[in-house]
């Protein structure tokens, strides 16, 4: 299902995150032509304390790309869906890109979570999204 050529470079660093898909993830073409990946975008929440001592959630939104086969596996037959719970460690990478609105260029940043082959890397889905009403 998955394939993605390894690289002979060592990453030095690394993102846990754990949060729930906004969307339910799908198998993806790399754009580079390595093969292909499971990507989803997950909404992790982030407690803090305003200026007035009240309790707010912040919401950051991280997209993760799934390289592993083993992993990618985890989330497509384990049912991964949107809402679905799940836990990823992998390498953090900021993706640039540019796009035009209303005629006027701009650039979008991205963090994304890079799980790929390796000791420092896992997908596992902590509990799955509750059943509409």
């Amino acid at each position: 299902l998955i394939h993605h050529k390894e690289s002979s470079m060592k990453v030095n660093n690394k993102l846990y995150a754990r949060g729930r898909y906004t969307r339910d993830p799908v198998v993806t073409d790399a754009k580079d032509g390595s093969g292909k990946y499971v990507f989803g975008t997950i909404a992790v929440d982030q407690p803090f304390t305003d200026k007035h001592g009240d309790t707010r959630t912040s919401t950051t939104y991280i997209e993760v790309k799934v390289f592993d086969p083993e992993f990618a596996k985890v989330l497509i037959d384990g049912n991964a869906r949107t809402g679905t719970l799940i836990e990823a460690t992998g390498s953090v990478r900021l993706e640039t890109g540019e796009y035009e609105k209303d005629g006027e260029k701009r650039t979008s940043a991205k963090i994304a979570l890079i799980v790929e082959s390796g000791a420092d890397a896992s997908v596992k889905i902590e509990a799955h999204a509750r059943e509409q009403a």
